[in-house]
């Protein structure tokens, strides 16, 4: 059942294009310095981001779609959001999904580097408290692409980050952040402080 669920997920996240490098440069079909004129803008929020309808090539595996915008440099920055992953304590289905992204974008991008941190001195080091543990922000599970750590990044793609998080043991959800090369200029003209 578990390498069915896998299999499926990789399929329904295989990008249309053939071409890694092609399908790279502009994931969901959104291009470095686009305007937010090409996409349905369901609700502008602060500091440049803006909640768009799906986007051209939207993957099955997320739900909603924001990107960051300056009218001088175009959009920046694409966020996307699965929905919401009832799993079991040991995050089972959540780990299931995060690897299936994981994978696909270690294709596109070459193998991001890893991160699962338990803080020092947590008590929730059991299996069955994993999910408790990001819960409480006791744990970090993500991975990061990025041209400053020597990967060959795809177009104008400088740094993906995909992230786990749950809102008690039983739900959680991923968020992946795509910055283009233009993303840094466009941060300081919206005067967002990382």
């Amino acid at each position: 059942m578990r390498s069915t669920l896998i299999m499926l997920l990789a399929i329904a996240l295989m990008p249309v294009a053939a071409n890694a490098q092609e399908e790279g440069s502009s994931p969901f079909g959104i291009s470095m310095g686009s305007s937010i004129e090409k996409f349905t803008v369901k609700e502008a929020k602060k500091n440049g981001m803006y909640e768009i309808n799906p986007p051209p090539k939207a993957g099955k595996v997320f739900e909603d779609y924001s990107v960051t915008y300056h009218k001088d440099t175009g959009i920046c920055k694409i966020h996307v959001t699965t929905p919401i992953i009832v799993t079991n304590p040991a995050g089972d289905k959540v780990k299931t999904t995060f690897n299936a992204i994981k994978n696909e974008n270690d294709r596109i991008y070459g193998t991001g580097q890893l991160y699962d941190r338990l803080d020092a001195g947590s008590t929730l080091t059991k299996p069955e408290d994993w999910m408790a543990s990001i819960a409480k922000d006791q744990r970090l599970f993500g991975a990061i692409w990025s041209r400053s750590k020597g990967l060959k990044m795809a177009g104008n793609v400088d740094r993906v980050t995909l992230m786990t998080y749950a809102s008690d043991g039983n739900i959680g959800f991923l968020i992946a952040r795509y910055e283009f090369s233009n993303y840094p200029d466009c941060k300081a003209k919206l005067g967002i402080q990382d």
